[in-house]
């Protein structure tokens, strides 16, 4: 891809980093959120991003590996989602956050998971709620629900727990905190990933390889 831009006279930023690609969306994130600043495409305050930094670094403090559980979110939803089949609901600023849930459960704990976007899955998603899963683990669903929506929007997200607790599915919701949409959707983000950490933990599993993916980049490569 890099050789291709290069020879179509595109710009390439190269980011430079040591371990998995799921790794370094910080690096991702700020570098994107940068460049889009400098073309005029969104108005970012340095204040923001250094609330979101020191929000980051409380936040981590409380999902440390030698906070016990009881004080831990991110152990208790890993409890909770063990076992189960994990469906992430999220929208507006979270909508990209639930599918990186999705793909972090995926990558690191192996496992199953799901995820919906708010308001859509009133549209259709909400038909399958009770239908049991019979064949496989029961579902567990999370719904990320941004601290700072309008009346409108807070209000579908509080439809959707209430279906799910009339269907009789186990669920909890994920409030954001911050003062700012980026500490809110750094804060939600780093929660998901120590949870998908603390699942594959519980399974006895090593979150760092990825021998489906190797496969599959291997057979795409024979193409």
């Amino acid at each position: 891809m890099a050789r291709l831009a290069a020879e179509g006279g595109i710009p390439i930023l190269k980011v430079n980093t040591k371990g998995e690609p799921r790794s370094a969306v910080g690096y991702n994130l700020m570098l994107l959120l940068g460049l889009l600043q400098r073309l005029g495409l969104v108005e970012t305050k340095d204040s923001d991003v250094h609330s979101a930094i020191e929000a980051i670094k409380q936040q981590i403090a409380v999902l440390d590996p030698d906070r016990p559980t009881e004080s831990n979110l991110a152990k208790q939803i890993a409890l909770e989602l063990f076992g189960r089949l994990p469906l992430i609901c999220g929208g507006g600023i979270f909508r990209g956050v639930a599918r990186r849930w999705k793909t972090q459960l995926n990558e690191n704990a192996k496992v199953w998971a799901f995820f919906e976007t708010i308001p859509e899955l009133l549209h259709n998603t909400v038909e399958s709620f009770r239908t049991p899963s019979t064949d496989g683990p029961p579902i567990t669903a999370l719904v990320l629900e941004p601290g700072d929506g309008t009346s409108e929007a807070v209000s579908r997200y509080r439809l959707v727990p209430e279906m799910l607790k009339r269907c009789g599915i186990p669920h909890r919701t994920l409030k954001g905190t911050g003062e700012s949409s980026l500490s809110q959707l750094l804060g939600m983000l780093i929660l998901g990933d120590y949870v998908s950490y603390y699942l594959a933990l519980l399974q006895g599993i090593d979150p760092s390889p990825n021998p489906g993916i190797d496969e599959a980049k291997g057979l795409l490569s024979e193409l």
